[in-house]
């Protein structure tokens, strides 16, 4: 409810001093003068426990986002962060001068080839179990990496975080697998500011899903397949494009993980090209199955080793020509690759190719040549 206060008792004090005096007294009619105030919503008798949802978006649609990016709680609060994409994500706090762990590590004692899945950025900081942290700016805190299916049978799935803040604050964190587009911030404040019910939070977040969403019926609207190239020997080359973030902007928040177009059908002779702009692949096997992306070694204590697969990680080319009884894998295509943004096959055999990203094909990213006679 609104407060207001009136002019009227000086009003009134007025016209007394006027009728006990014998002189006439002018008096000025002021305007009455509204005056109103917003009182803060009623602080909590109990600390709250807030939601904030990490990743949106299913089957081929990623959304790297927190929803709502941006928290504010009253001190003694705990946030909860909960997984809802099929991408995987992790929240992690760190120290402001710390570097930013790298997805692959070296394995100790291993080859310059053997890399694992970080372990700083793959295991959670607190163990399954054991008491929610609080949390003012210091240390080292991470949920691990969420999934929402669980890692093995009778194991209850990673998908939450909870994290108590004690003192006042703004507080930043990241997503370490998308570091570089999938931050916010935790704002802690006294009782006697105002902060967001989490009706209000939760409807913040929708309107950011909403204007990200946007951006991915637009990314789709705007894509037009390119004319096919003449190559030599009146062959042709084609282009295909791996994944997709947002056209106008390069948001890599917002990110398609289709091969553009999926399905191509090409003459004996020709050559596709395929390009990418983030972390993707171009995968041709032989025979199932299909190689793992990362393989679990466990070892005499503590967590498995997480080994990055070298059939993944390492391109496999056994020739510019495709010959569909070998393994073919362009590694991850990129800015960041050291293999580059782009990757090629000729196909002369006529028939149907099926391919696929490794990163990416639970989510459903794949694509076929049907390659014709001329």
């Amino acid at each position: 409810m609104k407060r207001s206060w009136l002019l009227a008792p000086f009003l009134a004090s007025a016209l007394i001093l006027a009728a006990c005096s014998s002189d006439p007294v002018e008096i000025e009619v002021t305007r009455e003068v509204l005056v109103t105030a917003t009182p803060l919503p009623p602080v909590p008798e109990n600390p709250r426990e807030l939601q904030v949802k990490v990743g949106a978006g299913r089957d081929t649609v990623a959304i790297n986002a927190f929803f709502p990016k941006d928290i504010r709680i009253y001190q003694g609060e705990t946030v909860t962060w909960k997984i809802s994409s099929d991408e995987i994500h992790t929240v992690a706090f760190m120290n402001p001068d710390d570097p930013i762990p790298a997805f692959p590590a070296p394995i100790p004692g291993g080859g310059a080839t053997d890399l694992m899945l970080n372990p700083a950025i793959a295991f959670p900081t607190r163990l399954p179990g054991a008491p929610v942290e609080s949390y003012s700016g210091a240390g080292f805190v991470n949920s691990g990496i969420f999934a929402e299916q669980p890692p093995a049978p009778g194991i209850p799935p990673n998908d939450t975080m909870s994290l108590t803040f004690d003192a006042a604050g703004i507080y930043p964190y990241l997503c370490l697998v998308h570091p570089g587009s999938m931050f916010g911030t935790v704002e802690v404040v006294p009782q006697e500011q105002y902060v967001p019910s989490q009706a209000e939070i939760d409807a913040q977040g929708q309107r950011d899903l909403d204007r990200l969403t946007a951006r991915i019926d637009a990314a789709r609207a705007q894509f037009q397949p390119r004319r096919p190239e003449p190559g030599i020997q009146g062959t042709s080359q084609w282009f295909v494009k791996a994944g997709t973030t947002e056209l106008v902007t390069a948001d890599p928040t917002t990110q398609i993980l289709e091969f553009f177009p999926d399905d191509i059908t090409i003459k004996a002779g020709d050559t596709v090209i395929w390009g990418s702009d983030y972390f993707h692949n171009i995968t041709f096997i032989p025979s199932p199955p299909a190689p793992e992306f990362v393989i679990p070694q466990p070892q005499a204590q503590g967590p498995p080793v997480l080994r990055l697969n070298p059939d993944v990680f390492l391109p496999a080319k056994p020739s510019a020509e495709y010959d569909p009884t070998q393994y073919y894998n362009s590694a991850d295509l990129g800015p960041f690759s050291l293999g580059g943004s782009s990757w090629a096959l000729t196909f002369n055999d006529p028939g149907r190719y099926e391919y696929f990203c490794v990163f990416h094909r639970q989510q459903g990213m794949e694509g076929s040549i049907i390659v014709t006679v001329p």
